[in-house]
Parts: structure tokens; sequence; C-alpha cells
């Protein structure tokens, strides 16, 4: 998941894992909020942080689903995010090998690593807006 400002929609548990883009520039500009990730670290949760991570992959148990979609209230409420979803354990799989390669690239996100990064200026850019017409649903 690159980028995550409200991860509440997937109800993280201790022992799950997410690497995210918690660079000092996405959190500055807030597309990952260092709130949150304070917040799913207290759950437990384990996190990496991948410079430049633009990819958009959850991996829930026998379901793979890879899209345009962020863990945002933006992309939640506001923008039309497209996903492809399987369960094809020959697709998981390569998928789960993926997810560990970037762990192994990425640095881990601990309570040090959020207080540095919660003291960061952050100036976000505005939200998308709609206009009066819903958005399609596809």
């Amino acid at each position: 998941m690159s980028y995550v400002t409200d991860a509440s929609v997937l109800n993280f548990k201790a022992a799950d894992r997410l690497v995210v883009d918690a660079s000092d520039t996405s959190v500055s500009g807030g597309a990952t909020s260092a709130l949150e990730l304070q917040r799913l670290l207290s759950l437990g949760v384990s996190i990496n942080t991948v410079r430049n991570l633009h990819s958009k992959m959850y991996l829930l148990g026998e379901d793979l689903v890879v899209g345009s979609c962020n863990l945002s209230s933006n992309s939640q409420k506001t923008l039309i995010e497209l996903a492809f979803h399987t369960r094809d354990k020959v697709e998981i799989r390569t998928a789960e090998e993926v997810f560990e390669k970037l762990v192994g690239e990425g640095e881990m996100v601990d309570t040090e690593f959020v207080e540095r990064i919660l003291r960061l200026p952050v100036d976000p850019p505005p939200l998308y807006t709609t206009s009066d017409i819903e958005p399609p649903r596809f």
C-alpha cells in the first residue's frame, strides 16, 4: 500500500503487516499520516516503509486485491477506484513474493520512526472534490 491516512476500513490487528511510503516527503505532503501509522503500531501491526512506493496490493488471507485505491478517506469516499480480485493460488503466491521483497528492501517503522515523522510539518494538497453528480460505480 503506498499511502495511508485512514486504514480503519481493513480492521488491522496484531501480527498484520503493512508496507507503505512513509518517507518524509509523503508524510509532509499529507499522503501518509504519521498519526495513522502510530495507531496501527499501537495495534501491533508490523510496518515497513519503502520510499517512492506507489503500489496498491492487498493480501487478505486467501484473497488478493490489486488496484488503484490507497487506504485513505479520499480514496474511499471521493475518487473512482478500480481493482482486480482473485483467489488464484499462483497469483497469491507471486504477490506474497513481491510483498516479501518490498519488506526486505524497506525500513522498519517503529515507535522512534513514528515519533520523528510526527514532528514533520504537514502541508497536504487539497482533496479532490466531486460535483453534485454522484461518481459512477462499476
